[in-house]
């Protein structure tokens, strides 16, 4: 041990530091790595280490930037780096336009924004009773104050039988968002009215017994923080004169006009009212109404 201990005693001076670097003979800003001297923030086969080549993938070719990354083809982008290649071509929901822009849903993509429908009216089929809706009988002029609008075993609401004129409303306040691009108002209706209804002349919903004209169905759109009953229409949605529809075959109302968005969008951020209402003066009959549904086509 002693003459181990002389011997690295009398080593000649440096002797110990003569193993050559990794780095040894190479530029600065390079690395040794085999017989190469590279860089390790452009070479694609040594990327950030010696011996880490950045993987192939579709649509593409590898670079080293820093990084492994991908030179993409045209039209063709490289949006998750954990997934080798180019695997977006931003006209696909999961990246509509740019990457991390994701269409939500079922929603389309008409790059570089996404589309989908938003049905506001809740319970709009009637399945589960008359939940989300609320009914109101307006008393005035009314011999029948009681009587409003109630569920039926088809899935629909209908007005309840009267002993006399009546006036009721079934009505949802629904929000409007920002972002409309389009909208559809629709309801399937049957009325089985035996004489002609003067809609033109119910604006408010109000019996006026034996002056033979205030009778009317109608469906708008009014302002939630009028009266539900006197509320002027902001935008009217169906009203009929004769009698529409059969239980079998009901009357399908469509409204998409550019009118409806043009109004729609003048709302946007507040809620609006979808009143239903039967105004029941000089003559009884029979309405239901199903499948009320306000549609909002939005893109965002």
């Amino acid at each position: 041990m002693l003459c181990a201990l002389l011997m690295a005693c009398s080593a000649p001076p440096g002797a110990r530091d003569a193993a050559p670097e990794a780095d040894a003979g190479c530029a600065p800003g390079r690395t040794r790595c085999g017989s190469q001297c590279v860089d390790l923030t452009s070479n694609v086969n040594h990327c950030g280490a010696c011996s880490n080549r950045c993987p192939d993938g579709p649509a593409g070719s590898p670079i080293c930037d820093n990084g492994c990354a991908f030179d993409c083809v045209a039209g063709r982008f490289d949006c998750d780096p954990s997934v080798p290649g180019c695997e977006e071509d931003l006209v696909s929901p999961s990246a509509c336009g740019s990457c991390g822009h994701v269409c939500v849903g079922d929603d389309t993509c008409d790059a570089p924004d996404c589309m989908g429908d938003r049905q506001v009216v809740a319970n709009s089929t009637f399945a589960v009773d008359l939940a989300n809706w609320s009914v109101a009988n307006n008393p005035v002029n009314a011999e029948d104050t009681v009587s409003t609008f109630r569920w039926n075993t088809n899935n629909d609401a209908e007005n309840e039988p009267s002993t006399g004129p009546c006036a009721r409303v079934l009505y949802q306040d629904v929000f409007v968002r920002a972002d409309l691009a389009g909208a559809t108002f629709s309801a399937e209706v049957r009325s089985n009215n035996s004489q002609p209804l003067m809609p033109d002349a119910v604006l408010t919903i109000e019996t006026k017994p034996n002056d033979g004209v205030s009778d009317a169905f109608r469906i708008d759109l009014v302002d939630p923080d009028e009266d539900v009953f006197y509320a002027p229409i902001l935008f009217p949605l169906f009203a009929n004169v004769n009698p529409v529809g059969t239980q079998a075959t009901p009357h399908v109302v469509s409204v998409a006009s550019p009118a409806l968005l043009e109004f729609l969008r003048s709302r946007e951020g507040t809620f609006v009212r979808v009143r239903v209402a039967q105004v029941e003066s000089n003559v009884p009959w029979h309405v239901d109404v199903d499948n009320v549904s306000l549609t909002l086509n939005i893109v965002y």
